[in-house]
């Protein structure tokens, strides 16, 4: 039909109806080539709808990583609870206490300057 052409639009319109009922027909009649009829049709396989493999895998990793994790946490407890020289708790404790040498000039530098705002304020 793409090489008739119609010889006014109202024609054109009725031959494409025309045209797509034909085909609407045909496509609700088709016939399977394969006669279906008397054969059994195929199980389900559940198999392949829970994929069991790819749980199975993601299951091992995931317990491959809290085994891995399980171990981690125990080596960094033995780190945390083993004495050692280096525990910040005996570390502080074990810091001599500093003492500044410019100590008294700096307590003479601030007396000075309290006598001199003292002074001030009482002019005020």
């Amino acid at each position: 039909m793409w090489n008739m052409a119609a010889s006014s639009k109202v024609v054109g319109e009725r031959d494409q109806i025309r045209s797509h009922s034909l085909h609407r027909t045909k496509v609700k009649n088709i016939q399977p080539v394969l006669k279906t009829r008397n054969r059994k049709l195929p199980r389900n396989q559940h198999v392949l709808r829970s994929h069991s493999k790819k749980d199975s895998i993601r299951d091992d990793l995931q317990n491959a990583i809290f085994t891995e994790n399980q171990h981690l946490l125990k080596k960094m407890l033995d780190i945390d609870l083993k004495p050692s020289k280096l525990n910040p708790i005996k570390l502080h404790a074990a810091k001599p206490q500093l003492k500044s040498l410019n100590r008294e000039s700096r307590i003479r530098g601030l007396v000075k300057i309290q006598e001199e705002n003292q002074f001030l304020l009482r002019k005020l």
